[in-house]
């Protein structure tokens, strides 16, 4: 099942590229380091479908490419890039760091530590862009896959940097997610992986994708040259903490989010339906129109104060 030439790996001189190109004629693909492909050998309909880097998006040309445990692909030239060694995880840290220092010089990022992760990460660690990586917030510490391309790994750091800064700025409110698909996909398209930006902004949920598209719809209105994701986060906090009558959101003890449904007013759930409010109509919503029980004996006195300002008016005007 490999092509050694009497040796354990293949000669310098050996052309893969050429070899590739020839056996894929007959239905046998080759891999990295020339392991035939059972999942396309022999199967015509498999051999046509086409295959894409979990990681940068590439196309996978000639069947070169490795397929990992847990079933993601990894091209060629991402599996150069794999980081294996804590000196290449410095490295890709420092590269992620650089990167938020300079697209966004004013913000201030919070220190944190990255390790690679001995356990095996769950499904809820996967992101939409085939990353797996985990945050411990109470010790700070960014938690990454080993043997992972670097650009995937400056990705994890990325946001998990980000996750961070909203943590340190009590900024947990319903958008934060967005916030981090939307960075994500710059870094993606600062790389040149646009195939795999657009592929993680198609899947993105109903609800985040909506965020995404106010984040760009603020950018693209706002007169501020500075302004960016950050920056809309605390306009949206500030939004959330107006609509809920919190004159100074930073006294509040855990921030205000859009989850609780009774406490958002008629208009704003319309407009995050994509919905026009009619004019003259209510703005309040129903749920917030809770009607108290006012005790019989209350009623009685209010009656009775009612009449007695009836009385000095009437008093008033004879005068």
């Amino acid at each position: 099942h490999y092509i050694y030439f009497g040796a354990d790996t293949l000669p310098e001189c050996y052309d893969v590229d050429n070899c590739c190109e020839l056996l894929k004629d007959y239905n046998i693909i080759l891999s990295e380091g020339g392991v035939q492909d059972y999942e396309t050998a022999g199967n015509i309909l498999d051999k046509e479908e086409i295959k894409y880097c979990s990681f940068c998006g590439k196309v996978l040309e000639s069947g070169r490419y490795i397929k990992l445990d847990d079933g993601r692909y990894v091209c060629v030239e991402c599996d150069k890039t794999s980081v294996r060694e804590e000196k290449e995880l410095e490295k890709a840290e420092e590269n992620a760091r650089k990167y938020l220092s300079e697209k966004y010089p004013e913000i201030m990022f919070g220190l944190s530590e990255v390790k690679f992760f001995d356990g095996k990460f769950n499904k809820e660690d996967f992101t939409l862009s085939n990353i797996a990586y985990r945050l411990d917030i109470d010790k700070r510490t960014i938690y990454v896959q080993k043997e992972t391309p670097e650009k995937s790994i400056e990705r994890s750091i990325v946001r998990a940097v980000i996750e961070l800064w909203q943590h340190d700025n009590e900024l947990l409110i319903s958008c934060a997610k967005a916030q981090v698909e939307y960075e994500e996909i710059l870094l993606l398209k600062h790389y040149g992986f646009n195939d795999k930006a657009k592929d993680v902004e198609d899947k993105l949920e109903d609800y985040i994708l909506a965020d995404v598209q106010a984040i760009k719809d603020y950018l693209e209105e706002s007169q501020d040259k500075c302004a960016n994701s950050f920056t809309f986060m605390r306009y949206r906090y500030a939004e959330v903490a107006s609509i809920n009558n919190i004159e100074d959101p930073s006294t509040i003890d855990e921030p205000v989010g859009l989850y609780d449904p009774n406490k958002i007013p008629r208009f704003w759930k319309r407009y995050l339906r994509g919905e026009s409010v009619n004019e003259g109509e209510d703005k309040l919503s129903v749920d917030e129109r809770v009607e108290e029980d006012i005790p019989d004996n209350l009623e009685d006195e209010n009656d009775n104060l009612e009449e007695n300002d009836v009385n000095e008016d009437s008093q008033e005007e004879q005068e």
